[in-house]
């Protein structure tokens, strides 16, 4: 049975042997991030030299936490997935209102309720005074469309 001497001569001796749990002490000191698996078990080789129990609890805690608002927004999403496709079912199911032709006599409705609006947002009365106290703006063809300047322009006589 070998004991442990301090003796230095040995170290250049063939006879020197190394305990193996000295060698592991050592390998923890110096290479503490080497965990070969000639030296340490599986489980030693998967623990962190330098997470102790009580920096490990609130990592796990934070991964729980993390876990559940996980597991919470993947709920969320499937709910607003399952909206989206109602919503894409029921799109399919009622026509699109520009799939849809309105009469001659609901779009002249529409063209005199626009032009009543512009009339009164841009138009004057007799006298000259403004209708609305917003600066006057002349219509352009970017900012309406020539069907409402054409309905403006009939109401308000320009």
């Amino acid at each position: 049975m070998a004991s442990t001497t301090r003796d230095t001569a040995l170290i250049d001796s063939p006879d020197l042997t190394v305990r193996h749990v000295d060698l592991k002490r050592w390998m923890c000191q110096h290479y503490p991030e080497q965990r070969h698996g000639f030296l340490f078990s599986r489980s030693e080789r998967i623990t962190h030299p330098f997470i102790s129990l009580e920096t490990g609890r609130p990592c796990w805690s934070e991964r729980l936490a993390l876990k559940s608002a996980l597991e919470q927004s993947k709920r969320q999403l499937r709910e607003l997935q399952e909206k989206h496709d109602a919503l894409l079912k029921q799109s399919s199911v009622i026509p699109a209102c520009a799939q849809c032709s309105i009469s001659d006599r609901a779009e002249a409705t529409y063209l005199n309720i626009i032009g009543g609006m512009l009339e009164l947002m841009l138009g004057q009365s007799p006298s000259g005074t403004p209708y609305s106290s917003f600066k006057r703006r002349r219509p352009s063809s970017t900012h309406w469309s020539p069907i409402t300047v054409a309905s403006w322009g009939s109401r308000s006589g320009h």
